[in-house]
């Protein structure tokens, strides 16, 4: 009798998961996305998500900005400050959500870093807004008539300009060549 209650609850979770496919997400900039909020201890996150490609330390992230030929100094993760980043592809994130990477300091995480080039752009356009309606692929147009004029704008990587909110807790990143923006990081407020 307990096998067959325990198997009629696994279906049951299965066939939910199965009627959620269609979803939509809400990113809240300064919050977080769903049941991923800003503050969840390293253990929370990882129990949402699961195991990462790649845990890196504060200075092996470093490394790979430099590398970049990047000024790390410039990003807002660093300007927040982390002690490691846990870095996520699609074929290990058990999440429904487009996690690239997220940053913690002192085991809460501090900036979470969604892109849609590690996903399916068409998928990423459906499933995740931003308050207001704003998704992925918005062009820079669209996203400065939403938000208004950034607090800063910086280079990122591969021909990538990120607008950051600073006070709002979200930074855009547009690719220029697509004007379409293909990533969304998330931060606490900035005064």
């Amino acid at each position: 009798m307990r096998t067959l209650l325990l198997l009629l609850v696994l279906l049951a979770s299965g066939f939910t998961r199965i009627m959620t496919e269609d979803e939509v997400y809400t990113i809240e900039p300064g919050i977080g996305i769903n049941d991923i909020k800003l503050g969840m201890s390293y253990t929370d996150f990882k129990g949402i998500v699961g195991t990462p490609f790649e845990h890196r330390s504060f200075s092996e992230e470093k490394k790979s900005y430099k590398k970049a030929k990047l000024d790390a100094a410039a990003l807002m993760q660093y300007k927040i400050g982390f002690d490691f980043v846990l870095v996520y592809y699609k074929n290990n994130n058990k999440s429904p959500y487009p996690i690239y990477k997220a940053y913690f300091k002192d085991n809460k995480l501090v900036y979470i870093n969604l892109s849609s080039y590690t996903y399916e752009l068409a998928d990423c356009k459906k499933k995740f807004r931003l308050p207001g309606g704003l998704t992925f692929g918005a062009s820079n147009g669209l996203i400065t008539t939403e938000f208004g004029e950034p607090d800063e704008k910086g280079v990122y990587l591969n021909d990538n300009l990120a607008y950051v909110y600073k006070k709002k807790g979200v930074a855009l990143v547009v690719n220029q060549t697509e004007n379409a923006m293909r990533g969304i990081e998330i931060f606490k407020a900035q005064e």
